[in-house]
């Protein structure tokens, strides 16, 4: 849904509808019950999924530092 919002003033709007959960850290409607990431996990499986995205953004991080520092060698190259 935030990748079909245009325009800056449509998705800060957007934005005061959601609430941020404390337990998966993952934003949902204000009018849901219970968070529908993680509603139906048990605790273990939360911070399993939490530390897999961790990990997912730090070796992102490291392959773009990685990247960064090639690009620069080979500029410096030619």
């Amino acid at each position: 849904m935030w990748n079909q919002i245009r325009g800056l003033e449509e998705k800060i709007k957007h934005r005061k509808t959601l609430k941020i959960y404390s337990r998966c850290g993952f934003y949902y409607s204000k009018t849901e019950t219970s968070c529908p990431h993680c509603a139906d996990m048990d605790d273990e499986t939360v911070l399993r999924q939490l530390a897999r995205k961790k990990h997912f953004r730090l070796s992102l991080g490291k392959g773009m530092f990685i990247a960064a520092i090639l690009i620069l060698l080979l500029m410096i190259i030619i």
